[in-house]
């Protein structure tokens, strides 16, 4: 026993009873991320949060929702951007068959990732905590036959800045290469110019039609420069394709 500060007894604690002095947050609405075909990022997110009534003057929303704010940041830390306001119900974003709403986000970019956030507001301003913050990296949905896979860029020049971001912990995006086109389930092999195998990339994603790959071989090295040569196997269809792409440090 702490005798220097005040305890918890479980057993003269009250077995039913009404627990109102702490404030129950409202809580954010529960996000889905999506790709689209046209690169504008898919936010999506049901209207459970409105059936919350249970407000309290002292909590984070002291009134029903009103509308509900999409914000998008570089960094999972902000600054928040507003992306758009969507009001309760509005017909232009809101689904009645599935009780879903459903908003583009205008100014994606392919292969940059974007971390984003749906709060609930009430009529006098108060807002819900932003614990749903996800993460998403902007791709075209996966094609449905294997015709033509590119690489970009292509070449790569170390030095060329190439916009995006890296989604995986400690890659240098200086050293990111994207293959586009590709079906939901394929295999890329990549060759050096001699026909040494240097790595194999499966891919299987039916909400992406890319993957990046960030030049480390099988044998876990940096690749060198050089002229390089690439195979896509489409696993559904049973298709191949071929290409090349050139690494300039």
């Amino acid at each position: 026993v702490k005798w220097d500060s005040l305890q918890f007894e479980p057993g003269t604690t009250p077995a039913t009873g009404a627990y109102n002095t702490v404030p129950i947050p409202v809580p954010a609405p529960a996000l889905k991320l999506q790709s689209s075909p046209d690169l504008k990022n898919k936010i999506m997110w049901n209207s459970e949060v409105e059936r919350f009534t249970n407000v309290q003057a002292s909590g984070r929303l002291k009134a029903g929702v009103s509308y509900y704010k999409i914000l998008r940041a570089a960094q999972a830390l902000g600054p928040w951007l507003l992306v758009d306001s969507v009001g309760k119900k509005d017909f232009r974003y809101f689904n009645l068959a599935t009780s879903e709403y459903l908003v583009h986000d205008p100014n994606s970019k392919l292969g940059e990732t974007y971390f984003y956030s749906v709060v609930a507001v009430d009529s006098l301003g108060g807002t819900s905590a932003m614990s749903n913050i996800k993460a998403h990296t902007t791709s075209k949905g996966s094609e449905a036959l294997l015709k033509h896979v590119y690489v970009a860029p292509n070449p790569l020049i170390v030095t060329s800045t190439f916009g995006g971001s890296a989604s995986v912990s400690g890659a240098e995006i200086t050293d990111k290469i994207g293959f586009y086109g590709l079906t939901e389930k394929a295999t890329i092999r990549i060759f050096s110019y001699s026909g040494q195998l240097i790595q194999t990339i499966e891919h299987d994603n039916i909400n992406s039609n890319d993957v990046e790959w960030f030049q480390i071989t099988r044998n876990n090295q940096l690749l060198a420069s050089g002229v390089y040569f690439f195979t896509v196997d489409d696993l559904i269809g049973g298709k191949r394709t071929t290409g090349k792409f050139v690494i300039i440090h």
